[in-house]
C-alpha cells in the first residue's frame, strides 16, 4: 500500500493464491469453498475461519499497514454476507423500528 492508501496489484498477487492455498487445505471450509453449490452450508464458523485465515496470510506476507486494510476489507465482507446469507435470530428485526408513533 502506498500513501494514498491503494494497495497494489503485486501485493493482491502475492495474497490472493495464498489465501485460496489455505482456503483448499482447510477441513472446515475447503469443502464448501471449491463449490458454489455448497453455499447453503456455510456457518457463522466458517466466515470466522476465513476471516483467520485472510488475516494470517495477509499478516505474513504484506507490510502491517496494508494487511490491516486488506483485513478491515474483509471483516465488512464477511459481515455483509453473513447479515445476507443467515437468518435473523428470533425476535431480532433485521432493521430498527421505529419507536414513534
Amino acid at each position: 500500500m502506498d500513501n494514498s492508501g491503494k494497495v497494489s496489484e503485486a501485493q493482491l498477487d502475492r495474497a490472493i493464491p495464498g489465501f485460496y492455498a489455505r482456503v483448499r487445505d482447510d477441513a472446515l471450509i475447503g469443502p464448501v469453498a471449491t463449490h458454489l453449490k455448497h453455499l447453503p452450508t456455510i456457518t457463522p464458523p466458517m466466515f470466522d475461519r476465513w476471516l483467520m485465515l485472510w488475516t494470517e496470510v495477509t499478516a505474513g506476507i504484506l507490510p502491517p499497514t496494508t494487511a490491516a486494510a486488506l483485513q478491515g476489507k474483509a471483516a465488512r465482507i464477511a459481515e455483509s454476507l453473513k447479515l445476507a446469507r443467515l437468518p435473523p435470530v428470533s425476535g431480532t428485526p433485521l432493521r430498527p423500528t421505529s419507536t414513534q408513533s
